[in-house]
């Protein structure tokens, strides 16, 4: 390319700095017939003013310049001129801005938990040269990568309920503006099956004659009642009466005529079958019978 002027040079004292860091310039004009330069220098990254500066005694101009963003960076400098020094500009040199590296810690809540809760978890990010800008990923399961905005270098998210099993949760930083990408975090947890409580009741202590109803409700503190999920088989002692579908509150009955039980001390029982999420439960009672 034409156009410069060999007798305006420009010497960086770093050629390649890391964001948010800068270089000193020194903008060095040789004199014409003897003539030491006076007047002033312009520094341009491309078309892009940076700064401004008055020549020195000794025809120099010295420049700090930092904070330019990532990616490479072709710096000229314009010289003014005076009467006995022309005006002109230097050749280009570049200078190569990296990306500042960026460390990702995650804090999640609950490496083993039953079914019903949520898995919540904390991406955390910084860098050298402040809050890392942009966004943060996570996948769950190997599904599609979900984005969350960060705020002060920081995102939460939640994955609501998740079933019963193993699962993966990786979470990354990727490189974004002047900030490189950061080591991704994976992290594992296991859901269990949530634990349930039988509370069975009969119609009647002491039966003599007519019917006698079983209700057994299904209860589970982590995850509320099993809603139509999963059956319900009763019992007379070890002799099955009927297994019948939990309904949509998380009950079950029957009724049997007090006849068909037997005389005496008889122990009815409800057994629940459980579900892909929830784990299965009994419970008994005893009832006389005559």
């Amino acid at each position: 390319m034409t156009g410069y002027d060999s007798s305006i040079k420009m010497t960086l004292s770093q050629h390649t700095v890391t964001y948010p860091q800068g270089t000193n310039v020194v903008i060095q004009v040789s004199p014409t017939g003897g003539h030491t330069a006076t007047g002033t220098v312009k520094l341009y990254d491309g078309a892009t003013l940076l700064q401004s500066s008055g020549l020195q005694g000794n025809g120099a101009a010295y420049l700090y310049i930092q904070g330019l963003n990532a990616g490479s960076h072709s710096l000229t400098a314009s010289y003014s001129g005076d009467s006995h020094n022309p005006a002109g500009v230097s050749a280009p040199v570049i200078l190569t801005v990296n990306p500042v590296s960026v460390q990702l810690s995650t804090s999640c809540w609950n490496a083993n938990f039953p079914y019903g809760a949520n898995y919540n978890c904390g991406i955390y990010t910084s860098s050298a040269a402040g809050a890392p800008q942009g966004v943060a990923t996570y996948q769950y399961d190997g599904g599609a990568s979900v984005t969350l905005p960060l705020s002060n270098g920081v995102a939460n998210f939640i994955v609501p309920t998740p079933p019963v099993g193993t699962h993966t949760v990786v979470m990354g930083y990727a490189a974004q503006t002047n900030y490189a990408a950061a080591k991704s975090s994976t992290q594992h947890f296991t859901v269990t099956k949530a634990p349930v409580i039988l509370q069975l009741t009969p119609s009647t202590w002491y039966a003599t004659e007519g019917n006698v109803t079983l209700s057994v409700a299904i209860q589970s503190w982590s995850a509320g009642p099993p809603n139509a999920l999963g059956t319900v088989s009763f019992y007379n002692g070890n002799k099955l009466l009927a297994t019948v579908p939990v309904t949509a509150s998380g009950t079950a009955a029957i009724t049997v005529a007090a006849s068909t039980l037997g005389n005496g001390s008889k122990t009815l029982k409800a057994s629940y079958s459980g579900s892909a999420n929830y784990a299965s439960g009994t419970a008994s009672v005893t009832i006389t019978v005559k």
